[in-house]
């Protein structure tokens, strides 16, 4: 029987190639099919235009989970996140999810709705330096709260995935030491904060955040206050360690050059993101862009993006992947412990990594910002398409291309 089914599958199948005959090649090239993909969109502070802007409304709002990779630290980025916000909203935006550890992100999250939320913000900056990745920022802040207030009455949540930053250490254990503890594992947990301290100082002087308690804690000292507090420790403590230690073990990972620093930290990401999301309302996320693509990603991984997309695929939703790079410009950099970002200029096609992207520089519209319909260009056989461009194409719906870029600030940091 099994070979009965077998030739009868062949024969089947070779009926239909001798009817259909196999799909000539296209022989129109990757650059032309681009050009044909282009839209002009408008981003600015009142919002979406152009011919663009009307398919970006649609996939916006066919989508459960909608995802924007992105290049860190620009002003231009988090506008256009904001009137994603304010697209979700009226649609029941439930969760805005970024790239920060989740207790910082949870401290940081009553901060946004508040009347001196920049004060409270540089406050918080001041008394725990490089404790929030991002949230510090002062465009990435604005975006923030401006989703915040879009979400309406909707019950909605500022989630955090990542792991905790690398200044993180004294907030955490300050956060430890509100809790019931017993003598002994009180007097741990503040031994551990006392070596935070001498490390913060050092990397104060020179900006070095090698010697911060996260990424550069002895094991023996993480070790028995983890065991301290399993038996001296409430529920709390013990979960507030555990995200200590785990970040801790992914700097440790990436310290030694192991490529299991990028799937330890895709797997935390992924386990924080299902403990977290809402069961109802859209969800909007912004990370950097090589942890948004559905399927493997360039670091060989199969990140927090295709984690969505398989489980919006799960629930019978949609996600929608928007791609959003500058062509040129000047972006912020980390320049040190409890320092302000420093401008950092770049031509993103010269990076070794975004060579394929010049590409797509070359194609864009005469002015403004340009939009690509990435899968108007999937299933078509294109000439000159690399492996990177074929990545990119699989793992991104939409890519919008900015002329140029303008570096963002950092709140309560000088330089």
């Amino acid at each position: 029987m099994y070979r009965f089914r077998m030739w009868a599958a062949a024969w089947w199948l070779g009926l239909a190639a001798a009817a259909g005959g196999q799909a000539p090649k296209s022989q129109t090239d990757l650059g032309q099919a681009l050009i044909a993909a282009r839209h002009s969109i408008s981003v600015g502070p009142n919002g979406l235009a152009g011919e663009g802007a009307a398919l970006l409304g649609r996939a916006v709002g066919e989508a459960r989970y909608v995802a924007i990779g992105e290049d860190h630290f620009t002003r231009e980025i988090p506008v256009f996140a904001s009137a994603i916000c304010d697209l979700m909203g009226p649609q029941g935006l439930a969760a805005y999810v970024v790239e920060a550890g989740p207790v910082a992100t949870d401290a940081i999250a009553p901060m946004l709705t508040a009347p001196d939320r920049a004060a409270r913000i540089a406050a918080f900056a001041k008394a725990y330096p490089n404790a929030v990745a991002f949230l510090d920022g002062a465009d990435e802040n604005d975006t923030a709260a401006h989703c915040a207030k879009a979400a309406g009455a909707v019950p909605y949540h500022l989630i955090g995935i990542d792991q905790e930053f690398l200044g993180a250490g004294g907030f955490l254990l300050d956060e430890i030491l509100k809790s019931g503890l017993s003598a002994t594992a009180r007097r741990l947990v503040t031994e551990l904060r006392d070596e935070d301290r001498k490390g913060s100082a050092a990397a104060a002087k020179d900006g070095n955040p090698g010697g911060l308690l996260i990424p550069s804690a002895a094991e023996d000292s993480l070790a028995r206050v983890e065991a301290a507090l399993r038996t001296g420790g409430d529920v709390r403590a013990r979960r507030l360690f555990g995200e200590l230690k785990a970040s801790h073990e992914i700097y440790a990972l990436d310290a030694r050059g192991s490529p299991e620093a990028n799937g330890e930290r895709a797997r935390m990401m992924k386990r924080h993101l299902a403990e977290r999301l809402p069961a109802r309302g859209k969800v909007l996320l912004k990370f950097g862009d090589w942890h948004l693509y559905k399927g493997v990603n360039p670091l060989e991984q199969r990140d927090i993006g295709n984690f969505i997309a398989e489980r919006a695929e799960g629930e019978g939703a949609r996600s929608l992947h928007i791609l959003v790079l500058a062509a040129r410009g000047s972006h912020g950099q980390f320049a040190g412990y409890a320092r302000q970002a420093k401008a950092q200029s770049f031509v993103m096609s010269q990076d070794k990594d975004y060579r394929w992207f010049g590409l797509a520089v070359d194609r864009m519209g005469a002015q403004g910002w340009t939009l690509f319909d990435l899968r108007t260009l999937r299933h078509r056989r294109l000439e000159g398409m690399d492996a990177d461009w074929r990545r990119v194409i699989d793992g991104y719906d939409l890519m919008l291309v900015i002329p140029e870029a303008s570096a963002s600030k950092l709140i309560g940091y000088t330089g």
